[in-house]
C-alpha cells in the first residue's frame, strides 16, 4: 500500500513538474529588414516585357494588404500577388507599355 502511494504520488509530482508556468518573450525584436536574394528583375532595368516578377527573400515574409501596400505607377495594369514560401510573385494582368517607366 505504502509503495503504490509513493508511486501515485511521484507519477503526479512528474506530470506537473514537468512544464514551466510563465509567459513566452519570442526573443528580441528583429530589426533587419528580409533581403531579396534572388528575383527576375534588376535595379534600374531597362526594357523589362515579363508578365510575372518574382524576388525570393532570405526568410519568410508576411503579405498585409497587397491591394493597398503594391502598387504601380502609372496604373497600366492590375497587379495580382501571391505568397509562397520565401517567394512573392506579382503577375501582371496586362503587358507593360514600352518605353514606360514604372515606379
Amino acid at each position: 500500500m505504502y509503495s503504490r502511494a509513493v508511486l501515485v504520488f511521484t507519477v503526479i509530482f512528474l506530470l506537473f513538474s514537468c512544464a514551466q508556468v510563465g509567459t513566452i518573450t519570442g526573443g528580441k525584436t528583429d530589426e533587419i529588414a528580409p533581403q531579396i536574394t534572388k528575383s527576375n528583375l534588376q535595379n534600374e532595368q531597362t526594357n523589362f516585357n515579363e508578365k510575372v516578377i518574382f524576388f525570393t527573400f532570405n526568410e519568410f515574409v508576411q503579405l498585409n494588404n497587397p491591394s493597398v501596400n503594391i502598387s504601380l505607377m502609372p496604373e497600366d495594369s492590375k497587379i495580382t500577388s501571391k505568397l509562397s514560401k520565401k517567394t512573392l510573385t506579382l503577375t501582371f494582368s496586362e503587358d507593360l507599355r514600352p518605353n514606360t517607366t514604372y515606379l
